[in-house]
Parts: structure tokens; C-alpha cells; sequence
């Protein structure tokens, strides 16, 4: 059941969207969810399949998306960057599909 922000947080070097300690509450965010990304040093790595809500990349502060060859990424929307900070995605053969892409909401 989702619990509305999942904030990208963790805690080494592991960059693994799939690993859950690498979320602050320690749970993967599902398709109900609303994943948080405010990071640039530890960017996220989709490496699979994830669908999700929202992704925020760059809300609060300068963040980062990869997006691995053979990754399915499905969401509601795809946000990069906003009024108060960056965002952005490098896709590498992997697969998008978002029912709305904002740039600089």
C-alpha cells in the first residue's frame, strides 16, 4: 500500500532504485507512491522494471535519474527539476513510459 513520499536516501554506495534500505523508510515505493529524488552524488540506477506515481527528480534540491539498458519504467508523471532546483534522467536503452513528463514544473 503506498504511503505518498518515498525519499531516496541511502546510506552507502549502493545506487540500486530496487535495494530498500536505499529509501529512508526503508520500503520500496510502489505503484501508489510518490518516489523523491534530491540527489546528484548518489543517483538512483533503474536496472528493472518499476511502476510507480510520481518521480520527483530535483524538487528540493539538485537530483538525478539513471535509467539502465533493459530497465521498464512506468509511472503517472515524470517531474525533472522545479522552481527551486535541477533535475534530470540519463536513459540508456532502457524503456519510459509516463502518462505526462514535466520539465522545469
Amino acid at each position: 500500500m503506498g504511503r505518498g513520499a518515498a525519499i531516496w536516501g541511502p546510506p552507502g554506495d549502493n545506487r540500486d532504485w530496487a535495494t530498500a534500505e536505499n529509501w529512508i523508510d526503508g520500503t520500496l515505493p510502489d505503484e501508489q507512491d510518490l518516489p523523491r529524488i534530491d540527489r546528484v552524488e548518489s543517483a538512483p540506477v533503474i536496472s528493472n522494471a518499476v511502476k510507480t506515481g510520481i518521480i520527483r527528480v530535483g524538487q528540493f534540491a539538485k537530483g538525478h535519474l539513471n535509467i539502465a539498458p533493459g530497465a521498464k519504467v512506468e509511472a503517472e508523471r515524470l517531474l525533472l527539476g522545479a522552481e527551486l532546483a535541477e533535475g534530470s534522467a540519463r536513459m540508456r536503452g532502457g524503456s519510459v513510459a509516463v502518462h505526462d513528463l514535466a520539465v522545469g514544473y
